[in-house]
């Protein structure tokens, strides 16, 4: 995660063993940064989920989400404050509308709209010559059942790769909510540099990943000024200057109230008096 502003607090979890194939050798997991801008705070988690579509994979997935879920809930994030999430989540966009709502589901989190100027696909073998560059021979749909490597490597496009929106920026549900938001893809390009594709072959390309980069744009309320901080360590503490203002208002209501007790108290002590005097 990185930022312009600046970013007070940090924590990751990795999920271990919560995996499957090749991807037990990467680190997977969840990174945290609470970030700092304009007087507000805001929390982002940057996750990549377990690749691919089988059903194993799926079932993996669903173990890191739930691992995803523990992590969040051990932070005990103030509910006043904007939650953001980004990342590969391995999970189609247009194919796998079904797993997407029980992720959101589970999550909490919600789907900006796509913006109208957005790429269609974080995932475009037809756009971008690295997609299908990092693992080729999982690449084997029904009208390519033995793959397409070596096309893929004497042309640097993947015919068996299928274009995909599996990358998204998502706001938690159960935090402060967006006025407005949309997510688009971006189809980077860059000056063409020389890479190996491979352990003999070199090529060039303008692409600097296999997927295209998500754009999340959010818009929040103004928040009002109710959450303190402590200057050191910039961890909320649950008191606010509204709780403060109600305890004034409070003592000085209890202060009224005793006054009038005690004026009613010197009126009846006169008046108890006055009739004594004038009695025979």
């Amino acid at each position: 995660v990185f930022s312009k502003h600046p970013i007070t607090q940090e924590a990751c979890t990795v999920f271990g063993d919560r995996c499957l194939g090749i991807d037990c050798f990467a680190s997977k997991g969840v990174s945290y940064a609470r970030v700092r801008k304009n007087g507000m705070y805001f929390n982002v988690f940057g996750t990549h989920l377990q690749a691919w579509p089988s059903i194993k994979a799926h079932s993996a997935r669903d173990q890191q989400i739930q691992q995803t879920l523990r992590f969040i809930e051990s932070l005990a994030l103030p509910a006043d404050e904007p939650v953001l999430f980004a990342g590969d989540l391995n999970t189609d966009l247009y194919l796998d509308r079904d797993y997407i709502q029980h992720m959101n589901f589970k999550l909490g989190t919600e789907i900006p709209e796509i913006h109208s100027d957005s790429h269609p696909f974080t995932v475009d073998p037809k756009e971008n010559k690295l997609a299908g560059n990092d693992d080729p021979p999982e690449y084997a749909p029904d009208d390519w059942p033995q793959g397409c490597i070596q096309e893929y490597y004497a042309t640097l496009v993947c015919p068996c790769c299928p274009a995909q929106w599996i990358d998204y920026t998502l706001y938690s549900k159960r935090h402060l909510r967006p006025i407005r938001s949309d997510m688009r893809t971006i189809k980077v390009k860059v000056p063409p540099f020389r890479i190996k594709v491979n352990a003999t072959q070199e090529a060039d390309v303008q692409d600097v990943s296999d997927h295209f980069p998500v754009l999340g744009h959010f818009v929040f309320p103004t928040v009002s000024k109710s959450t303190q901080f402590d200057r050191i360590s910039d961890v909320p503490r649950r008191q606010t200057n509204a709780t403060n203002s109600n305890v004034v208002v409070i003592a000085v209501v209890i202060a009224v109230v005793g006054l009038l007790v005690l004026a009613l108290g010197w009126w009846a002590l006169y008046q108890y008096r006055k009739k004594g005097e004038a009695s025979p």
